[in-house]
Order: structure tokens, then sequence, then C-alpha cells
């Protein structure tokens, strides 16, 4: 009984999820404020306004006590002061964190404004509901993991990213409410400890928050942010060149000055102009560190510190740097996806601002208006133009196409990216908000949308306040952009002050912003695409373009041997499962559904990833498996395929399922990469120091689409002679699907189920036979014929498991007689990946044939491999665990385009004629994206 009430909930609660994906559902309950005397501006999952009408509340926490059921609060829910905001204006701002059962949550904070009598007037923010917090992290109880062990794992999760972080250092910085997708409007919150990861000496560094009860990896982000490049070697351990009560210059050289200098003049701006006192409010240390001698040219912060290559000390890039530590303390921008992007544009925009006043460097015409891709006649606008490292500017603010970057979301430049490049696009797709201030100060047409200039100071007002005031950590594009229209409304009436660069009070400017102002702010949104919801069509994990079957070919005799659709139900199909705990396991079988993701018709089979289980008394770990009826491979089929389509969205490297075959009654074995043609499996799970998934270290279906916790349906296709069955066999299919000892999310869709087989129509040849076999450091493919007529000759092809397209090898000439035995050697494979190889034959008159597919693995250790620059311009620098290896640089399609041999675990790789794009490095079995950029 107990497993039908589990199964029934559990069906209720997949089908509210999948409605959810698609819908977006109220954070408030608007009935209830309007009676409350409330006037509901927003009510988005990123970003709630509400405009008080009477003077009834006299504080933040006084409203929401009042009005918990309306805001979708729960008895446990307070909100604690967070900070006073300094704003322009006369109204009071303080920030309210979120606090739920004594915890805080992540990115859920709230401003409140308040009139000069103390009365509030607003409440602009992030407000997470009640029914988003797991009901097992609600119930207070102890770690069962020691805040050591629980730093470990903080650590081992950056170790795939940065090869020694388990030699950093690790603090933990308390606990917080945390989702694997902070951005998600429905995503479940988890209580995690937070831990603060840096490498001694550099600036790298990240947060990692970590499940308490399961010392799982929640999320994690990076909290060094570069310029245009990834910072691997620098360091604050030398000795103090110069500090304030110093001489100035001294004895240090124009590169120091300079950024003595504009440090000076990026803290005044902030001081005088924006009233804030250094970039953690505090007037914390500010430490330069210059002539940086690794992963040059290029420049990064993090945390009080900023680090510089020689030829990369301007004023801009200066304050551009600075502002991203200003940034880390206030609002806090995540530096992913269009978080990061709106970090990265904030940082332009505030190191430009010091670039146009202090009419230093080679600026010229900088206070002319921009046309197109001038870099001759003014120079405004441009980031990182007195730059001798690099030769030209980094990124052009009016028109980002003239590097290459989107000056809006419906540009061809405008890319959706996945974490592992440019994180997310956050370099690439600031240009978005560059081109919307840049328009909002000199005025100008984009998309047909027209804007009239406002001017540097209102502007540059109007974008710190957003982010000051409102900004969260996962605000995005159109969260930024309701900001921003909010704060020109903030500031209305307001004298606003002077932009200066100097030690002295700012003068008052005589610039007032107006509602034409505001106006002005909502045309730049609409020309630049800012004002809609992101629509990046994330990778999917399964590839949307499957080859034809073999049935459909005119020149083949196809039987189907198995078909199944579900919608009669699954009788002939056999359920199992094989709990490693059987006194705690909870029925997890195979069902039927029919509420499919993406409104996808008809019913399918499904196995939910449930959320059950602690990973301590009750684990849930096991696997649960659903097999075909048999049916017998013919004895004339020239090919049988397996194809299948399916979805899934799982607990990323923990949870995740394969597909095995029995052959003529005997044990189920997984079906191998090598044997997929389309759409094999993904990375291997974690290992069993981690997960106690009988999968763990399999390489498996799991997780979701690239960037985002849904799924897509796709088509994987398997080559079952590829997989080991000869004609004749009695064979099943099973699907089995391994979870781990708690937690989940949504689980694995199965249908269309096909098994056909297909036989060739006369061909000049007849196939005997097909074998690829492993040697020491080649492969060897060998093949033979039973009958050639008017054959011309035979090409070796070769395809990875994963996908790719066959690419030709070599070719090999016809025996001249009726049959022949053939061999080709491959020495080009490398070691670790699966491979499927074919014979093309062709005949006098054009006509080509196939041989069947043989698959073939060549031995070898997986090595660790890194790349920097990533994106890169010019050249990237490899780095590989393994020596006397050779490093091969790949389009999508798999085709090498560049090689390497690694010398003591480093090469370096030329890229700079490369189109723009997206490329793989492979060194053995590791593979790596990396994006070509141009300067």
């Amino acid at each position: 009984m107990r497993s039908q009430l589990l199964t029934s909930l559990l069906l209720i609660l997949v089908a509210a999820t999948l409605s959810a994906q698609n819908v977006e559902v109220p954070v408030v309950n608007s009935l209830l404020l309007e009676a409350a005397g409330v006037d509901v501006r927003s009510n988005k999952a990123g970003l709630v306004t509400l405009e008080l009408s009477d003077n009834r509340y006299g504080s933040l926490t006084e409203f929401v006590d009042q009005n918990k059921p309306a805001l979708n609060l729960s008895d446990l829910t307070t909100f604690a002061s967070k900070r006073t905001v300094d704003a322009a204006n006369s109204s009071g701002y303080e920030q309210w964190q979120q606090v739920v059962a004594g915890t805080p949550v992540f990115a859920a904070q709230l401003t409140a404004k308040s009139d000069e009598r103390g009365s509030l007037k607003s409440v602009s923010g992030r407000l997470v509901p009640q029914d988003r917090f797991s009901p097992l992290h609600l119930a207070p109880a102890a770690s069962p993991f020691s805040l050591s062990e629980l730093a470990e794992r903080a650590k081992t999760a950056l170790s795939d990213t940065y090869e020694y972080a388990s030699d950093w250092n690790a603090t933990v910085e308390g606990e917080v409410w945390i989702s694997a997708n902070p951005w998600s409007a429905t995503a479940e919150l988890v209580r995690a400890y937070t831990f603060h990861i840096a490498e001694p000496g550099t600036a790298r560094a990240a947060k990692v928050y970590v499940d308490q009860q399961t010392g799982k990896t929640i999320f994690q982000h990076d909290l060094h942010s570069e310029l245009d490049r990834e910072l691997y070697h620098s360091t604050t351990q030398s000795s103090v060149i110069w500090r304030d009560g110093d001489a100035f210059p001294g004895n240090l050289d124009a590169e120091d000055q300079e950024m003595v200098t504009a440090t000076a003049e990026i803290y005044n701006l902030y001081k005088r102009t924006f009233n804030r006192l250094g970039y953690d409010g505090n007037d914390g240390d500010m430490v330069l560190v210059s002539r940086r001698n690794s992963s040059c040219p290029n420049a990064s912060a993090s945390g009080n510190a900023i680090f510089h290559c020689s030829g990369v000390i301007t004023d801009d890039i200066v304050g551009h740097e600075w502002t991203h530590n200003y940034i880390g303390r206030n609002s806090g921008l995540i530096y992913l996806y269009e978080s990061g992007a709106l970090n990265e544009a904030l940082a332009d925009i505030f190191g430009e601002i010091v670039d146009l006043l202090n009419n230093r460097g080679g600026d010229t015409g900088h206070n002319q208006p921009r046309g197109a891709c001038n870099q001759t006649t003014t120079l405004r606008w441009q980031l990182g133009e007195d730059a001798t490292a690099f030769g030209n500017s980094l990124r052009d603010m009016w028109v980002p196409e003239c590097r290459n970057d989107p000056g809006s979301r419906t540009s061809n430049s405008f890319r959706c990216l996945g974490p592992d490049e440019d994180n997310g696009g956050v370099h690439i797709n600031s240009g978005v908000v560059n081109s919307a201030f840049t328009l909002l100060v000199d005025g100008g047409s984009l998309n047909g949308v027209a804007v009239a200039p406002i001017g540097l100071t209102k502007a540059a007002h109007i974008f710190y306040h957003a982010n000051n005031t409102y900004a969260t950590p996962v605000t995005d594009f159109e969260a930024f952009g309701d900001m921003l229209l909010q704060s020109a409304e903030d500031l209305y009436g307001t004298n606003l002050a002077a932009l200066t660069l100097v030690d002295l009070p700012a003068a008052a400017s005589g610039e007032i912003i107006t509602p034409a102002d505001r106006q002005q702010v909502a045309n730049a949104l609409a020309a630049t695409g800012m004002d809609d919801p992101n629509a990046c069509p994330f990778t999917p994990t399964l590839a949307q373009n499957p080859p034809a079957g073999c049935a459909a070919d005119d020149a083949t005799d196809g039987t189907v041997l198995l078909t199944e659709d579900w919608e009669d139900g699954m009788a002939g199909w056999t359920l199992s499962q094989a709990p490693v705990n059987p006194s705690t396991w909870t029925d997890q079988p195979w069902l039927l559904n029919d509420n499919l993701p993406a409104d996808r018709p008809g019913q399918s089979a499904f196995i939910p990833n449930q959320r059950i289980g602690d990973c301590r008394g009750d684990l849930e770990n096991g696997t649960t498996s659903m097999a075909s009826p048999t049916f017998t491979i013919p004895a004339d089929g020239e090919e049988v395929e397996l194809r299948f389509n399916h979805y899934y969205s799982t607990e990323g490297r923990y949870d995740g399922g394969i597909v095995e075959l029995s052959r003529n009654g005997g044990a189920f074995n997984k079906i191998t990469n090598g044997a997929f043609t389309y759409n094999g499996y993904d990375t291997a799970l974690r290992d069993a120091r981690f997960n106690d998934n009988p999968l763990s270290s399999e390489r498996a279906f799991h997780g979701s689409d690239d960037g985002r916790l849904t799924g897509t349906w796709g088509t994987s296709v398997v080559d079952l002679f590829a997989a080991g069955v000869v004609p004749g066999d009695e064979v099943s299919i099973r699907w089995t699907f391994g979870s781990d000892g708690c937690n989940g999310h949504l689980g694995w869709y199965v249908d269309e189920v096909t098994v056909t087989s297909c036989r060739a129509a006369a061909l000049p040849v007849t196939w005997q036979s097909i074998a690829a076999t492993p040697m020491s450091k080649a492969i060897e493919v060998t093949w033979s014929t039973a009958e050639e007529t008017d054959n011309a000759g035979f090409t070796v092809q070769r395809a990875e498991a994963t996908g790719t397209e066959f690419v030709d090898l070599g070719e090999v000439m016809p025996s001249g007689t009726l049959s022949g035995d053939y061999a080709y050697v491959d020495n080009g494979a490398l070691p670790g990946v699966d491979y499927l190889y074919r014979i093309q034959q062709a005949d006098y008159d054009g006509t080509l044939s196939y041989s069947p597919l043989a698959s073939a693995t060549l031995a070898g250790d997986e090595p660790e491999l890194s790349a920097y620059p990533n994106p890169a311009s010019r050249s990237v620098n490899v780095r590989v665990s393994g020596e006397d290896i050779k490093v091969t640089l790949h389009d999508l399609a798999g085709r090498e385009l560049r090689s390497v041999a690694v010398r003591n675990g480093r090469a370096r790789l030329d890229v700079s004629e490369l189109p723009n794009g997206v490329y793989l490095l492979r060194a053995g079995s590791a593979t790596k994206r990396l994006v070509v950029k141009a300067e």
C-alpha cells in the first residue's frame, strides 16, 4: 500500500513539475495584496516589485508579517537586514535577506524603499515561495559529515576544472538554501554549506555549495573575473613595491604609475559620486599586482586585488577589474550566463567612464560621437585601446559587432553557450548591455527603435543605482531591465552628483532625471532586446538530427523485429528491481505515463528519479529495469538496428540509465558506447567514493540539457551487430536505471522502440566479414568479400561512437578476383576513444555500398587535459598530465584540423587562422571544448 501511495503522489508531483516548466507561476497572490493596499508592478520569478499606496506599514518586517499568505511565505520565513543602500535621491533604501528556518536563501533579497517619514513605499526583489524548500532539509538535523569531510568534497568538485584544486584552501562561510539551478523558478532548494575555495597566492577562487545532509555538490561558480582570458598563475607573495604614504611616483615605472593612478580614480568615482567607501563599503585594502608573468597578456580580479600582465595596464582595464570587485561585494552577480555577462558589462561601463573623464592616454576624439566601426576619428567606447599587448581594442561598446560581439539579442553575434565556453558567453553577450548603455548616453537607433541621448551622468547613475540597490546574484538581462526602469523612477527630480575622479566632494551636476529619461531607458531596452526573456535554446543533451534508418533506403529491404510505442500497455515486457538495501528500498518500477514533457502526445515508459532517501539510514540505491520480449536476428540481415526515442532529466553524475542486451537467454550485458551510431551515453557517473549507485563510474544517460534542468526528446541508434549479436540469436533489450541513496530529479522517458533488420539489394560486392582489432598503438581493420563484380575499390571510413560524421582514412585497391581478404591499419586512433569503422565500396559506374559496422577502442589511460586562454584568439596553451602524447584539434564534425606534440606536459597550439566557433581539443580519450574568437 505504501508503494502505491508513493507512486500516485509521485505522478502528481511529476505532472506539476512538467507544467511548471512551460508556465511561469506568479510568485505572489495579487488579489490578496490589492486588498492590503498594494499595487503589484511586477510579479515574475526573477523580480517582484510592489508599490504601497498608503502609509500603513512602517517597516519591511511589519509588511511581511501581515501578508505572508499573499507572498506565499511560511511561518518559518523571516527577513534579516542586510545593508543600508546609499542612493542619490532622498529616499531611504535597505536590503533585506530572506531567511527560512534560520538559514539565508541564496539570491533571495528584498529592497525596501521608505520615505523621509520612515513609511514603507515599495518592496522590490526576489522571493522564494514556501513550496520550493526541501521538506527533508526543513527538519533540523545535524549533518552526518564533518566540515573537513565536506570541504574535501567541495575541492573534489572543482578538480574537473582545476587540476590541483585539492591543494587549494577551503574556508566555510556558513549555511545557505540553494538549488542546482539558482536561476530556476521551480527547482527545489536544499540546505548547504558554502565553501570559499582559493588557490594560494593567485586570483583564482570559487564558491562551492555542498548539501549538508548528503555531501553532494549542489552548485559551484568561479569568483575570479578576467578581462578576456583565464588566469592560471600570479602571486601576491612578493615584497611591497609601493604603498600609500610612499613618495609618488618615486621609482615606479610608467605602468606601475598608471595602475596606482587609475586605482585612485575608480576609487574616487565610487566614493565621491556614488558614496561607496571602497570596494567593500568599508575602505578595505586594495592590492595591486603588476608584471604578472603567466597566462599573458591578461588581467583579472578577485576579492581585494587586481592582477595585470605588462602591456595590459590601462585606465579603463584597471577600472574594469576593480569594478568586478565592487560588484562582488554589492550585488554579487554570478559569473555565469546572463548574470555573468551583466557583471562583465558593468565592469566595461565603469572602466570606460574613468577613461572618458581623465583625458589621459591615446583616446583620440573621445568626446566626439561614434559612427560605425571607426577606429581613427574617435576612440570613444573602445575598451583597452591603449593596451600595447593587444594591438587593438578588446571590445567595442558602441558597435559590439566590430569585435564579433552582439549589440542586441537579435544580433547574429549573440551566442548561447554552455558553462565551459566563456562561462556561458560572459565576455561575448556583455555587448548587449554595453550597447544599451552607450545608446542611452549618446542616442541613436537600433533595430528600428530610436533612443534620444540622456548623457553620461544620468545613465551612469541609473545603472549604478540598479546594480547597487536591486540586483541579486542571479539577475539576468530582463530583470535588470526592470531594475533600470525602477531606478529611473527612484531618481526622479534628483540633482545628481557630478561624475568625478578626484578626491573632493562631488559637485551637483545640475542634471535631473525626468519621466522622459525613463522612456529613453525603455527605448534602449527595446532596441537591444534586454526587455525580452532569455530565449537561448540551451544545448540539448541529445542531438536532434538522427540519420535515416536502414529501412528508409530504397536499396534495402527492411523487416521490423520489435516495435513498441506503449499505447497498448506493457504486455510482454519484464519489470525487475535490484535494490542494494532491500530493507529501506521504496518500490520504484517502470511506469506508463501519459503526461509527457514538451507536450508530446500519447504515452511512454517512464522511470521516476525520485527524491527519496537520506544517504544515511534510508538508502534508496539500486537499479530498476524494463526488458523487451525476445526477438530473433534473421540469417540474411546485413544490418540490424535498434532505435528508441527518449528524454531524461536526472540528478547529474549520480543517477542515470544504460541499455543492455541478452543473447539466447543469457545474462544481460551493457551495450557499450561503441555500438551506438547516434546519441550514445553521456559522461561517466561519479565513482564509488562519492556515489553508491550500482552504476557508479559507468557511462550512462544522465543529467539534463546544458544550462537548464529540463531535457529534450531525441533518438538514440544502436548497431546490434556491433553490440555483439549474430544471426540466429534470440535477443532481449533491457533499459536499466540506477540511482544512489538519496535525492533525484525528474526521470527517464523511453518511447517508440524499434528493431529493424535490413537486407541489401544485389550490389557489386557481397560482404563476408569485417572486424576492427586494437593493437598496441593502432587499430587494424580487416574485411573479406565473398563475391566482387565491377569493383573499383574500397575506402576505409571512421567515426566516433558519440555520433560524429564518418571521415575517410584511406583507400584500398580491389584484389582483382571474385573475392578477397583486405586489411588497413589506422595509426591515427586515439587511446580510450570508442570508434566505429565501415568500408565504402565504389562500383565503376559510381554506385556506392557500405559494409556492416565494426567497433574498437584503443586501450590507454585517460590524461587530464586543460587549455587556456579559453576563448582563444591567437594560440592556446595546453597542459596534459601524461608526457609524450599528441594533442589534436577537431571541428564538431570530428575532422582533425591541428595537432601538436606535448613535451613535459605542455604545448602551444596556433588557432589564429581558424574561423570563430567551437572546437574540440583531444588528448587520448580526454576532450575539452575550445572557443576560438578573433580579437
